[in-house]
């Protein structure tokens, strides 16, 4: 983190300081955990985007950062504020089923709940800084999009946590058989039919 501070974060790794750095991150189950055959990929993007923060640090101080006109701070302070909340909810979604280091976003979550006023305040900086110098952020239609998806996401969990405690459902819902029906289209059936199977109180075979 220094290093890209500074301007001296190099992107270009090798295996070993890759496999220092996911842990680090806690975002080696980025790379495992998946939904319908997708998934996050973090470590790629953490690269490109501790890379990002390197260059623009390397020819722009906070102080002219917190200088931005009024409305991009406030843009950038929309986008941190979503991002942060994208952050909780999605881990709040999927870590019961996927558990503690879900999708590699333990960590991530973790500082966007318990960040300081300070952190913060770095954040909203760092995405105005990169929104202005840098293509490697999305728009924030796209953030807006993400926190709003994730939101739904965390609100049908709770759903399904509640169902978890009817003994009918206990088994057809099992985190062990909400990982296989999420892993592809067709487990995603075989899940539905267990879960009709349980509605009905049947055994599913």
């Amino acid at each position: 983190m220094l290093s890209s501070a500074t301007g001296q974060f190099n992107p270009r790794l090798d295996d070993q300081d890759t496999s220092i750095l996911e842990a680090g991150f806690g975002i080696g189950q980025s790379n495992t955990d998946q939904v319908f055959g997708n998934r996050l990929l973090l470590d790629a993007a953490l690269l490109d985007w501790l890379a990002a923060v390197s260059s623009v640090g390397e020819t722009h101080t906070l102080v002219e950062i917190s200088n931005f006109p009024e409305d991009e701070l406030k843009r950038a302070r929309d986008d941190a504020r979503t991002a942060m909340g994208f952050l909780i909810d999605f881990y709040d979604a999927t870590s019961p089923v996927f558990e503690k280091k879900a999708f590699g976003l333990h960590q991530a979550a973790l500082h966007a709940r318990k960040s300081t006023a300070n952190t913060q305040a770095l954040f909203v900086l760092v995405i105005a800084a990169l929104r202005r110098y840098s293509n490697s952020i999305v728009d924030s239609e796209t953030i807006a999009d993400l926190g709003k998806k994730a939101s739904e996401c965390l609100k049908a969990s709770e759903q399904v946590q509640k169902l978890q405690q009817a003994p009918e459902f206990q088994s057809a819902l099992s985190a062990r058989n909400l990982r296989r029906g999420f892993a592809s289209h067709d487990s995603y059936w075989d899940l539905l039919r267990k879960i009709e199977a349980a509605k009905l109180g049947k055994e599913s075979v």
